[in-house]
Formats: structure tokens, C-alpha cells, sequence
């Protein structure tokens, strides 16, 4: 699915539209009544919106730290399984790789969903037989490594999952909806008043998209998402691997040179059964 509505249409619609109300529907301008009301709604919305951006940014941080620890565990047990030789290192790889495919074409808030592609990684890890006392010790390493991808999976899934009601995006609206027709109620048409107008409506709406991307795990995620995985496949010695979609919205920065596999989805998520793969150098 698409992203239409990104942060910078909709900040660029809301200026318009809020100069356009400013400019062609002034109003009588000060009001008594108006200024309480207006005032209330700020001081609450202030509140609520700086309490769910606050909580958000944790979980997020939170998040991306323990996607960083997975993917630094994908790496970490691709090179020291080496040791048992080039064709199970290769296995592992491939089922390393379609695990990260999995969890890329999922999206991140139905991660439990790519348990198929986990438990084939897992079992083929603890099927490998050691030979040797070196073997061994390293057969054991894997396992620490499994079972700290099973505590960190459960963690992200709970993170993923994570997000606000019905009703707390109802509370935000409502508010916002007050302090934007008391700001426009107020406009008495002057230069100022039309500048503080468009200014004050387009920094309340621009706080909901900043909430937004953050629940909705939107948020710079070329940092803690993108470039993490860039750099996990790379250490596999795979191209990376990214939905063309999110490079057509901007959400992915592809660096110039590098080899790079670009998937499409003809069929409505989450069927990938006819998906493409296409490999191209940025």
C-alpha cells in the first residue's frame, strides 16, 4: 500500500489551504470567549500531544534497538558458522536472507506473521550436526544466539503491536479541531494576524503528522530501519533488498553504485505470491 499521504503533502496542503482561509475569510477578530476557549484547548492539547509524542519516540527507540540487536545477530551467527564448512554457511545464509525478506515484505506492525520463515532458520541451526570439539563449542554459540533472537522477537512483536486507541486519536483531533477554528476565528484580517494564523494552524497539524509517523513507525526510518538493513545484508554478502514502493516514496535513499533488489507486489498485501524481484545497480 502506498504511502500518499507523506508528511510534506500534507504540511504543503494545510499551508494553502490555511493561507487561503486566512486571506479570502477574515472575521470580526478578538473575542472574549473565544480567547478562554482558545487558550484551554492549547494548554490541553500541549499536554496530550507532548505526553503520546514522548511515549511514542521511547517505544520507537526501543524498537529500533532491538531490530539493530536481530540484525547484528543475523551477521554474527552467518560468520562464525563458517566453520562447519562453505554449504551449511551458504544454507544458512539463503534462509538468514528469506527470513529479512519476510519480515520486509510484512509490514512491521504484523512481524508475528513471519514465524514460517523464523522457524525454518531455527531448525536448520539447531539441526546442524558438530563433528568436532571446535564444532561444538561453536554449535553451542548458535544456540545462545536462538535463543536470543526467540526473547528479542517476542519483543519486537509486543512493540510492533503497541499503538494508540480509537479514542486517544479522537481526544488529539478534537482539540486540534477547536484550536484551529479558534485561530481562524479570531483571524481580523490584518497582515500579522494572517501571518500567525497560517503559522500557528500549520505547527498544530505538523505535530499530528510528527505523532502519526512515530505510532505508525514512519519516522526516519532510513536511520533505524533502512540503513541497518543495508548494512546486515551487506555483511551476508547479499545486495540489499528494498520494496520498490518505499524508494517511490522517498522512505528509502539508495546510495549510488551499489547493487540493490528492488520487489513489487502485484497482488493486494499480504499476498506475495507473485512478487518480483528485480536486481540493479542504483
Amino acid at each position: 500500500m502506498r504511502y500518499f499521504f507523506t508528511t510534506q503533502r500534507v504540511v504543503i496542503f494545510s499551508l494553502i489551504v490555511s493561507l487561503l482561509i486566512a486571506i479570502f475569510a477574515p472575521t470580526a477578530g478578538p473575542n472574549g470567549q473565544l480567547n478562554v476557549l482558545f487558550g484551554a484547548a492549547s494548554f490541553v492539547f500541549g499536554i496530550v500531544i507532548a505526553f503520546y509524542i514522548s511515549m511514542s519516540t521511547t517505544r520507537l527507540n526501543d524498537l529500533g534497538q532491538a531490530l539493530n540487536q536481530e540484525d547484528a545477530n543475523y551477521v554474527s551467527i552467518y560468520k562464525v558458522a563458517a566453520v562447519f564448512g562453505e554449504e551449511i554457511q551458504d544454507k544458512l545464509r539463503k534462509r538468514i536472507d528469506l527470513y529479512l525478506q519476510d519480515q520486509i515484505d510484512h509490514y512491521l506492525s504484523d512481524f508475528e506473521q513471519t514465524h514460517a520463515t523464523f522457524d525454518n532458520l531455527v531448525n536448520f541451526i539447531v539441526s546442524i550436526n558438530p563433528n568436532n570439539e571446535k564444532e561444538r563449542l561453536v554449535y553451542g554459540k548458535l544456540l545462545d544466539y536462538v535463543d536470543r533472537l526467540q526473547h528479542n522477537r517476542i519483543r519486537i512483536i509486543a512493540l510492533a503491536k503497541s499503538k494508540l486507541l480509537f479514542y486517544e486519536w479522537a481526544t488529539i483531533l478534537t482539540l486540534a479541531a477547536i484550536i484551529l477554528f479558534c485561530i481562524f476565528a479570531l483571524n481580523d484580517g490584518s497582515l500579522v494576524s494572517i501571518i500567525v494564523s497560517v503559522l500557528l494552524s500549520t505547527s498544530t497539524i505538523m505535530l499530528i503528522l510528527i505523532l502519526r509517523d512515530l505510532v505508525f513507525l514512519r519516522w526516519k526510518e532510513q536511520m533505524w530501519i533502512w540503513s541497518c538493513l543495508t548494512e546486515t545484508f551487506q555483511g551476508l554478502g547479499l545486495s540489499p533488498y528494498y520494496p520498490q514502493s518505499a524508494v517511490d516514496e522517498g522512505r528509502v535513499t539508495l546510495k549510488k553504485g551499489v547493487t540493490v533488489r528492488l520487489v513489487s507486489y502485484p497482488n493486494r498485501y499480504p499476498d506475495f505470491s507473485n512478487k518480483r524481484i528485480i536486481e540493479k545497480k542504483a
